[in-house]
């Protein structure tokens, strides 16, 4: 079926043709169709075109679906393809839809594009990725295998709003690229056997919210940096509210002109709850319970203050040469049973607490 413009399809069911499946022109479309079994990409677009509850399933050598510019996809299933689930180009909103067991990529969707409620589940490369100035809301990648640079990959200028990489074997599980908003995400449960891994990659962008949780690594060679909570590679990014607990490396690793403020990080058995290795960031406010080692700041001109820690051996491992508030240890109190009691921790308010 071949090209046809401005045209309606619906109903149909198109199956082991020796090319494309279904090849819709400019301003088509297609409703609760089925293409299955063809030996090119099940479905091809052309511009403006709309697709509605279709199926792509089984191409023997091609995508799933192939969205022309501007197009809207909504409620479709692309699965079992040879290449990508569902690729576009630029522009596109998909909603609602779902990439899962194909033996490329999951969902590769092109600049701009608006991706809403999408899932990328088993997929045997990446689980969902997208061009510059896209976003990205409620969507997820979850058990994509490969060893994919990583399961949700965004360029930069994103935002990622409430969207889940779990499971995933790739380097990372979501990545915010420079200029990137990343808010309510979560990253739990993925590994790599590479040497340097992480929940969330990130540079030049902010993590507000987010949640990175038992990331782990199968390196032969364990280090602080296999299977990291929250890897910042780059200088310029902002990491409040974020919850990192029992990843195998750091739970949060920034290099330089970073904000790391407000975060609970936990349990990252072969590294730190907050690592610094370069200059000018800001580590204010955060709570390290019971890492290999609390703070590390392994590099000078860093402003260290208000943090708590317990249970990290050591609590505080910082080089000379930092602008760090005293640390305090306050006593225990005695019973307290009214309106009055307690210790004073300290004159300094903007101390860092061990207790």
């Amino acid at each position: 079926m071949n090209n046809y413009a401005d045209s309606v399809f619906t109903n149909l069911i198109v199956t082991d043709n020796g090319g494309v499946g279904m090849s819709l022109g400019d301003a088509a479309s297609a409703r609760d169709c089925v293409a299955r079994n063809n030996t090119g990409d099940n479905i091809v677009t052309g511009f403006n075109a709309n697709l509605q509850n279709c199926t792509a399933v089984g191409s023997v050598n091609g995508s799933g679906i192939n969205l022309g510019q501007d197009s809207v996809l909504t409620g479709c299933v692309a699965n079992f393809n040879k290449l990508t689930g569902i690729i576009t180009a630029p522009n596109c909103n998909l909603s609602r839809s779902t990439a899962g067991e194909n033996f490329g990529p999951g969902i590769q969707a092109g600049n701009l594009a608006n991706l809403e409620g999408c899932t990328a589940y088993k997929n045997a490369g990446p689980g969902l990725s997208c061009g510059a100035g896209s976003t990205l809301l409620n969507c997820a990648a979850y058990l994509n295998t490969g060893g994919a640079f990583a399961a949700i990959s965004p360029g930069a200028n994103c935002s990622l709003t409430n969207c889940t990489a779990s499971n995933n074997t790739a380097q990372y599980g979501i990545v915010a690229n420079p200029g990137s908003t990343a808010t309510g995400c979560t990253a739990s449960n993925n590994t790599s056997p590479m040497s340097v891994s992480a929940g969330f990659l990130t540079a030049g962008a902010t993590l507000k919210d987010c949640t990175a949780y038992n990331n782990t690594n199968t390196n032969a060679t364990a280090t602080n940096v296999t299977g990291m909570g929250i890897y910042c590679n780059g200088a310029d990014s902002l990491i409040q509210n974020c919850t990192c607990s029992t990843n195998k490396g750091d739970g949060i690793s920034v290099v330089s002109r970073c904000v790391v403020r407000g975060n609970l990080t936990s349990g990252s058995t072969n590294g730190a709850g907050v690592h610094v290795t370069g200059a000018d960031n800001r580590i204010e406010g955060n709570q390290v319970t019971n890492n290999n080692i609390g703070i590390q700041v392994d590099a000078t001109g860093n402003l260290v203050f208000g943090n708590t820690a317990r249970g990290n051996t050591p609590n505080y491992s910082i080089v000379a040469g930092n602008r760090v508030a005293t640390i305090v240890t306050p006593t225990t109190n005695a019973v307290i049973n009214g309106n009055t009691g307690g210790t004073a921790f300290s004159s300094d308010a903007f101390s860092n607490i061990v207790f």
